[in-house]
């Protein structure tokens, strides 16, 4: 508890992740007790049905397996609803994170150029007083 207090954006994350794996294993549980006993259904086996859900979840949808039951596409309907919500939250992820990334890059250039500017103005000081030393001591 106390790391998705500091860190939320993490636990989001892996929360998103565990979410994902939820809702497709119960949706490829769900569509196989469904249509494994419907005629003319081919997700029969866990296999396919994990297969369909996840093939459904992100939308691509190949259509290699597909419910022909209502209840299956109804199934299919949900699955694909959580699938874009999930998706859309991992892409919001990965997008903050790159910003952030970005943002702490430019205050590290930042500080660099910073620095920069203070070792110039003590070697030009430097300068100036080896230059005064060389004068006073001819």
């Amino acid at each position: 508890m106390a790391d998705a207090r500091e860190n939320p954006a993490r636990s989001a994350f892996l929360t998103t992740i565990i979410l994902a794996f939820v809702v497709v294993t119960i949706a490829s549980l769900l569509v196989l007790r469904v249509e494994r006993i419907a005629p003319g259904s081919n997700i029969t086996t866990g296999a396919t049905a994990f297969w369909w859900a996840i093939v459904t979840m992100t939308t691509v949808g190949y259509g290699d397996f597909v419910p022909v039951t209502h209840t299956g596409r109804i199934i299919a309907v949900v699955l694909m609803t959580f699938g874009v919500g999930i998706f859309a939250v991992l892409t919001s992820f990965m997008a903050s994170h790159l910003v952030i990334w970005r943002s702490d890059r430019n205050d590290l250039l930042e500080l660099v150029r910073e620095e920069n500017a203070i070792i110039r103005a003590e070697i030009a000081e430097l300068k100036a007083l080896i230059t005064q030393q060389l004068e006073t001591d001819t």
